[in-house]
């Protein structure tokens, strides 16, 4: 048998060459091989700086443009230091709460700095923070607001004076009227800070309006809608 050579055009311009003889089988050009896909993995961020409080919190140091409230603007009116805390073993909540403590306290448009006349500033020594905020464990809480004759029952949080007491009950879990927890979140810090500025609690002004930031929205927000801002 005479064999028979047959070139084959296919897609591309490249050929396959068989030799037909017999049942041999087709024999085809190896196809060009893919480019490698490169995978670029994400920076890991800056390790976490500490500094004890001296009265048993972590204080959580800031690092440069740790600021990532909306909006941007020079200091205005009275600058108020704040730091942000933690508990001894709550670590591995730290970098979570100092962003979102930034988030809330240093917004210019809804937030506390938004009339203008504040400006609330990160520090990184107890000391020198006019306002704390600490996440602690519900125990820690009660024994902090009990000094100031608030009884927390485990599952509040509170004004003490001199820090925004965060309970890990309700940075966990929220509260029943907020469908989102980063909203809640927010939304406790900023009130009790509020308190550390001198503002006491408001009410539901009309049904269907922003609750206050100052109403105990952790209770309930009635007939009003959850909010987490000053000036929504």
């Amino acid at each position: 048998m005479i064999a028979v050579a047959t070139v084959v055009l296919v897609a591309g311009g490249a050929a396959s060459i068989s030799a037909m003889s017999g049942d041999d089988p087709p024999i085809t050009a190896t196809p060009p091989m893919k480019s490698p896909v490169i995978v670029t993995k994400p920076a890991a961020p800056p390790p976490l700086q500490t500094s004890k409080s001296g009265d048993g919190f972590v204080v959580i140091q800031p690092v440069a443009n740790s600021g990532n409230g909306r909006g941007a603007r020079k200091a205005a009116g009275w600058t108020i230091p704040y730091s942000v805390e933690f508990e001894p073993g709550l670590r591995p909540h730290a970098r979570q709460l100092a962003k979102i403590a930034d988030a809330a306290l240093q917004d210019t448009q809804r937030g506390w700095n938004a009339t203008g006349d504040r400006t609330l500033r990160r520090v990184g020594e107890a000391t020198k923070a006019t306002i704390r905020v600490v996440l602690a464990t519900p125990g820690k809480v009660d024994a902090h607001c009990a000094t100031v004759g608030l009884n927390t029952a485990g599952i509040f949080s509170c004004w003490d004076g001199q820090r925004a007491m965060i309970n890990l009950y309700r940075w966990e879990n929220g509260a029943s009227d907020f469908t989102s927890l980063g909203t809640y979140r927010r939304y406790v810090i900023n009130h009790e800070v509020g308190h550390g500025l001198g503002f006491g609690h408001h009410f539901c002004p009309t049904a269907g309006a922003p609750a206050p930031v100052m109403m105990q929205q952790t209770k309930g927000t009635g007939a009003c809608k959850p909010n987490a801002w000053p000036y929504p």
